[in-house]
């Protein structure tokens, strides 16, 4: 053995060949934009069955029309979240802006619900979890990584594009 080798070889990885294409060379951040959409699927599941459960108890629609205007307004609510967890899911901007209004708008709703209700001064825990439960979402989607996640998909899109045109 020479003197000058040790005997040990480098292994030759991936990122050593010829033609590698490592990618955008920073992580893309989808570990916020999936977790705010798997969040917002799943809370406006959870504001779905609540809404379900008021309507099956007759609570909702006792009242004449108020009631189905608010029941109209929950599946508004829980399909805008839903929706817009698929969206983001496919790397699509509207999705991050369908959860970022309606979960603004459900945090803005509860507290002033709450306070206008005196609520707050009787279980400001409830409040309190809710609201920082949608502000979270509110913030995982409106992040930065979650916009460059958003940008590298538009990005892989236009080539997919600029090719398929290109082959006729």
């Amino acid at each position: 053995m020479d003197e000058t080798r040790s005997g040990w070889e480098p292994i030759a990885l991936p990122q050593d060949q010829v033609g590698f294409d490592a990618g955008p060379g920073y992580w893309s951040g989808s570990g916020k934009a999936v977790w705010a959409a798997i969040l917002a699927m799943v809370f406006g599941g959870i504001v779905l069955s609540f809404g379900l459960i008021a309507v099956a108890e007759h609570r909702l629609l006792k009242l004449p029309i108020y009631g189905y205007l608010l029941f109209a307004l929950v599946l508004l609510i829980s399909a805008s979240l839903c929706v817009g967890g698929i969206l983001l899911l496919f790397r699509l901007a509207i999705g991050k802006y369908a959860i970022i209004v309606t979960s603004a708008l459900l945090v803005t709703w509860g507290v002033v619900g709450a306070i206008i209700s005196g609520d707050i001064t009787r279980s400001p825990t409830t409040t309190l979890v809710i609201a920082t439960i949608f502000g979270g979402i509110v913030a995982l989607s409106a992040s930065r990584t979650t916009k460059r996640w958003l940008a590298e998909g538009r990005a892989v899109r236009e080539r997919k594009r600029v090719v398929r045109h290109a082959n006729g």
